[in-house]
């Protein structure tokens, strides 16, 4: 009987402990337009490692996800510090502020891309 109760109490040890850890989804392809005007398709986009975009709005910290952006625009730069405007998908738009150094890679279809947000002009979501 004891054994019996010692496999009953272990075995929902063993199926709830089979979960995994939730995976970000990096599966946004973009239009990157550069500083000098060039486009660029990239695939698995992250920045900073990350799926979402970090601004600031005053004083506050704001982590935009890339699933609810249509378009980041650079408007310019003061000092160390971008002025970006992001156009959501429901059609609204705000300006943040920001660190140029944020780094944002991608794969294109000749190789692997980096650059940082003050070399970019735009980054236009596709998918």
């Amino acid at each position: 009987m004891r054994k019996f109760l010692a496999l009953v109490s272990f075995i929902p040890t063993l199926v709830f402990s089979m979960g995994q850890r939730p995976v970000a989804e990096y599966m946004h392809t973009v239009k990157i337009v550069d500083s000098r005007g060039e486009e660029h398709i990239l695939k698995f986009l992250s920045c900073d490692g990350n799926d979402y975009f970090e601004f600031e709005d005053g004083s506050l910290l704001v982590k935009v996800p890339f699933n609810i952006v249509q378009k980041v625009e650079v408007v310019s730069s003061e000092g160390e510090k971008l002025k970006v405007r992001v156009y959501f998908r429901g059609g609204k738009e705000r300006e943040f502020s920001t660190e140029g150094d944020i780094l944002c890679k991608g794969i294109s279809d000749y190789g692997y891309i980096e650059a940082y947000l003050k070399q970019i002009k735009e980054i236009i979501f596709l998918k």
